[in-house]
């Protein structure tokens, strides 16, 4: 067990290096794009880069049901199944492609472009052929998650994360060299293919290190299809809903409001789910490490490990937030400019808060995975989808972008409904994540929160990062005292 611990935070310290790279990479980048384009430019950008993201969705769910095979059959030692189903996940990839592209041509060919955008607009930044280079973009990036799947499923995560740096460098500096060059929204669909191309071959290299018996097996095994499929259609719904939540409003604010205001919602909303996606790829050792348990029915193991890392996920999320949420208005300042913090800082605020909560779903959000129960993230995600679009669309009449805002507050009410939920399932009897959780979080946020707003005054950069440690340390401290680690089963002063 203790092997199986260290294996964890070993996978889990490399997904983190990989996305700590990624954000630093967005941090220092975004600045030159936005004032590269312009407001309006680059809410068009990412307009389009929001219906690409959405059309990458409809994988049939593949990239989790796959994952959980290559761990399960790995673990078994099952190594034609291995590469019966890693061959049979990339053909059905590449099928799907292929059709998304056909269906990206018609959408050109019909001009549905010129209903999303200004004639002007659609000329000036060649869209059509922007379009055209988003299929491209969707059809790579297909072929990219079945490879780096392997490396995940074996928990060689180290591995993993340095195909992710070799695509974050990549992508970095053709996006400097596009922007020295003025190649505009096409330049930038360039550096994102350049980078895609480069991760397929670094995982092409990487899996051929890592395994010795991977190839390419063209048989045909109906339990493995079904298994996928099953798996797949659950997770695709997952996956949809999560484009509607992610990618979907960006397209409504555009429609109803204007590519401006789709820069003002998007860079807050791309700083949240980075966060987000950080503590997510941290946690993302909780779902091969499940499935493992799983195989080998070790039930109780399960819940111990839901008991050790529920609170402690939510937790390193609340950390990661709350110095975002204290300086808000000064980040965006001196991030980008007076005027955007004007436009943006209070959706930011409400988009913080918003994913402090949704952070508390990480765990059990791969833990009905690992044990091969999408069909309750599938349930959450389409309801929580629903919401967020219904009350998107009609919370931005009455109050313009922050309805959009509000609108992803409203998603997080069915959150201790989800989590309450599993934790019935896997008989843990008390309210463990409210308990243990969200009340000593929480009461230790809205303390912090009170005294940072004590100290606003003038603050520069580095002045901004000592505040938000010397804050979040307190908080830490204060939960100490709260006894949260010791009810978590956390040992944070290890006996020699």
């Amino acid at each position: 067990m203790e092997m199986f611990k260290n294996r964890l935070l070993r996978n889990s310290f490399f997904n983190l290096l990989a996305m700590t790279i990624n954000i630093v990479s967005f941090i220092i980048i975004t600045p030159y794009i936005v004032n590269y384009l312009g407001v309006i430019g680059y809410g068009i950008y990412i307009t389009l880069i929001a219906i690409t993201g959405f059309m990458s969705t409809v994988d049939l769910g593949l990239s989790g049901a796959s994952t959980r095979q290559f761990s399960h059959f790995y673990s078994k030692g099952e190594f034609n199944k291995f590469n019966i189903s890693y061959t049979t996940s990339l053909f059905i990839y590449l099928v799907l492609g292929i059709l998304l592209n056909f269906i990206i041509f018609i959408f050109n060919k019909m001009n549905l472009i010129y209903y999303l955008f200004d004639d002007g607009d659609v000329n000036q930044y060649s869209l059509e052929y922007v379009l055209y280079l988003g299929g491209l973009i969707i059809l790579l990036n297909m072929i990219l998650i079945v490879s780096s799947n392997i490396s995940i499923a074996l928990q060689k995560n180290s591995f993993n994360a340095l195909g992710k740096i070799f695509i974050t460098i990549t992508e970095v500096s053709v996006i400097a060299f596009v922007i020295y060059h003025d190649y505009s929204i096409v330049g930038l669909m360039y550096a994102k293919i350049s980078s895609l191309l480069i991760g397929i071959l670094s995982y092409y290299l990487i899996n051929k290190k890592i395994t010795n018996y991977l190839k390419l097996l063209f048989l045909f095994d109906s339990n493995i299809f079904r298994d996928l499929i099953s798996f797949g259609v659950y997770n695709l719904i997952t996956q949809i809903s999560n484009a509607l939540i992610g990618q979907a409003d960006k397209i409504i604010i555009n429609l109803m409001l204007g590519p401006q205001f789709v820069t003002y919602y998007s860079i807050p909303m791309s700083i949240a789910q980075r966060i987000h996606s950080l503590v997510a790829t941290a946690a993302n050792v909780i779902f091969p490490a499940t499935a493992e348990l799983n195989s080998t029915s070790s039930k109780s193991e399960i819940r111990s490990l839901y008991l050790k890392t529920q609170n402690i996920v939510f937790l390193f999320s609340a950390v990661l937030i709350f110095p975002f949420i204290f300086f808000s208005k000064e980040i965006l300042e001196l991030w980008i400019d007076v005027e955007f913090a004007e436009n943006a800082y209070f959706i930011f605020l409400l988009i913080l808060i918003s994913y402090l909560f949704i952070g508390s779903n990480v765990t059990v959000y791969f833990m009905f995975n690992g044990l091969n129960m999408p069909k309750y993230n599938a349930y959450y995600a389409i309801i929580t989808a629903a919401i967020k679009i219904i009350s998107t669309i009609v919370l931005i009449y009455f109050f313009d972008l922050i309805g959009a805002g509000i609108s992803l507050l409203l998603t997080i009410i069915l959150i201790p409904f989800y989590i309450r939920y599993f934790e019935k399932m896997i008989n843990v009897k008390t309210h463990h994540y409210l308990l243990n959780g969200y009340i000593p979080v929480i009461f230790v946020f809205i303390i912090t929160f009170s005294m940072s707003l004590l100290i606003k005054s003038n603050l520069n950069i580095w002045g901004i990062g000592l505040m938000s440690f010397l804050l979040v340390f307190l908080g830490i401290v204060a939960l100490y005292k709260l006894d949260f680690f010791k009810k978590n089963n956390i040992n944070i002063f290890p006996s020699a």
